[in-house]
């Protein structure tokens, strides 16, 4: 979603939501964030590691987020995003063996901001929970039919490469909240890699999608 120069490669942040039912309140979902940040790996032989910040303020002050250098990451994911966090900004650092840092990234904006509402003629998609979820975990990928129906409508689980692994049809949906079930598998019925990928809504010739992050 982001990109920006560092260390020679690409560093990329990925928002993911994590919606949780709250009881008591029908269709009601409470919004946890959590952040993927993705970079390339630094060639120089003295590496020592690499340091994520983090702000919630984009001229405020940096925090690390990790808890110390990581020496052969190349990701991070920053589960201790408060709750309900509208915005984040991120930026990465290197260290050398000797303790010298490099000047960081530039700061990446990341919102975590939801469109709780849509029009009543309108498909929606919410984010897909647990997230991150393990092998052993299903997902659950919310949507809402519109009342004219699901007509030839499609979700379609992608990797990071853009190869569809899963496809479900939801044709035979009738209109209001409903969940679509993925267990992780392809087509084939494998179970797919840990990676993060991503869900595509299509219906009424228009897209939405959301990150699904699988872990081992």
């Amino acid at each position: 979603m982001w990109a920006a120069i560092f260390l020679g490669g690409a560093i990329s942040f990925f928002p993911i939501l994590l919606a949780v039912l709250k009881p008591g309140r029908a269709a009601t979902r409470h919004v946890i964030a959590v952040a993927q940040v993705l970079w390339s790996a630094n060639s120089e032989p003295d590496l020592a590691g690499y340091t994520v910040y983090r702000s919630f303020d984009a001229g405020g002050s940096w925090a690390a987020v990790t808890p110390g250098p990581l020496t052969s990451a190349t990701e991070f994911l920053d589960t201790t995003v408060p709750d309900n966090t509208q915005d984040a900004w991120y930026r990465v650092t290197a260290s050398d063996q000797v303790g010298n840092e490099s000047a960081p990234s530039a700061a990446q904006d990341v919102s975590f901001a939801v469109q709780t509402t849509a029009p009543a003629s309108a498909w929606s998609l919410d984010p897909g929970y647990p997230n991150p979820s393990n092998a052993s975990t299903p997902v659950r990928v919310p949507l809402v039919v519109p009342p004219t129906g699901a007509g030839r409508a499609v979700l379609e689980i992608v990797d990071s490469g853009g190869h569809t692994v899963r496809r479900f049809d939801l044709s035979g949906l009738a209109p209001g909240a409903q969940d679509v079930l993925w267990d992780g598998t392809n087509q084939s019925g494998r179970v797919v890699a840990p990676g993060v990928y991503t869900a595509w809504l299509t219906g009424a010739d228009k897209r939405r999608s959301v990150k699904l992050v699988r872990v081992p």
